[in-house]
């Protein structure tokens, strides 16, 4: 509806657990895109965690959301 594009650069951190934390946004477009990032990552089912040494840790990710038109 506005014409807008672009992407938005994300970061959060996966628990041992699975869950996110720690969300925040690095390079934004719009206060409402941004908060669309952060509201998708909070409502996402549980990730697998990263392991060290065969013992579940955190991991960090950053990650780009790309808002593209379509023709």
């Amino acid at each position: 509806k506005d014409s807008i594009a672009g992407k938005v650069i994300i970061r959060f951190a996966v628990q041992p657990d699975g869950s996110t934390s720690d969300i925040g946004i690095i390079r934004g477009l719009r206060q409402d895109l941004n908060q669309e990032c952060i509201k998708v990552i909070t409502e996402m089912p549980k990730w697998k965690p990263g392991k060290q040494r065969g013992s579940a840790v955190r991991v960090r990710f950053t990650l780009p959301v790309v808002f593209r038109l379509q023709n």
